[in-house]
């Protein structure tokens, strides 16, 4: 995080997966970072003398460090067609922790957290753990079919329920289940099956 600061990035922050896990006291695999105030070049730039970096999502902003670190830029998604692969992305490190929060699928998935603990959860994703409770952070929940296998693996792993609403966005996207690639399938099954 050092060399990031000293590159000029503003705000560097753990999201997604590991900040679930560790408010429900699991150890976690899944840990990344969320940059701000960088492009991805930079990143890449900052980090290369210590780090092997992949570059494994650039059109996403996302690099894989020291084969284990997701490190990503902000980003804003949109679907533009049908199925789960039609999305333009567009990377923006000026973005606001919040406005990045928005294009999570659960609340409980998007919380962050800084280097110091500190917490940012603008959808009330820790009182939805306390509850065991999966609520979508929006509408745009039903852009992306494979949301809701990964709702299920979610509610089976961690043996919660989900609310009304997002079972109804659920239903809704049920038309666009063919369009999902048979190994993004298997990667949620996997996920359940194995954690």
């Amino acid at each position: 995080m050092d060399r990031l600061r000293a590159a000029g990035a503003t705000r560097t922050l753990i999201v997604g997966g590991w900040v679930r896990d560790h408010l429900l006291g699991l150890d976690s695999q899944n840990y990344d970072l969320e940059i701000y105030g960088l492009s991805y070049d930079e990143i890449v730039t900052a980090l290369t003398p210590e780090h092997r970096v992949d570059l494994v999502g650039k059109s996403f902003g996302v690099a894989k460090v020291d084969g284990t670190i997701d490190v990503s830029i902000p980003r804003r998604e949109r679907k533009r067609g049908a199925g789960h692969r039609e999305f333009e992305i567009a990377p923006d490190p000026t973005m606001t922790p919040e406005e990045a929060a928005a294009r999570r699928d659960f609340t409980i998935n998007a919380i962050a957290m800084d280097e110091h603990g500190t917490r940012i959860d603008p959808f009330a994703g820790e009182r939805d753990l306390a509850k065991g409770l999966l609520r979508a952070t929006s509408e745009r929940f039903r852009e992306d079919p494979l949301r809701v296998l990964r709702g299920m693996q979610f509610a089976a792993r961690f043996d919660f329920v989900m609310d009304e609403a997002t079972e109804q966005l659920c239903r809704d996207v049920a038309p666009e289940f063919d369009s999902l690639a048979p190994e993004r399938i298997f990667e949620e099954w996997w996920k359940w099956a194995t954690r």
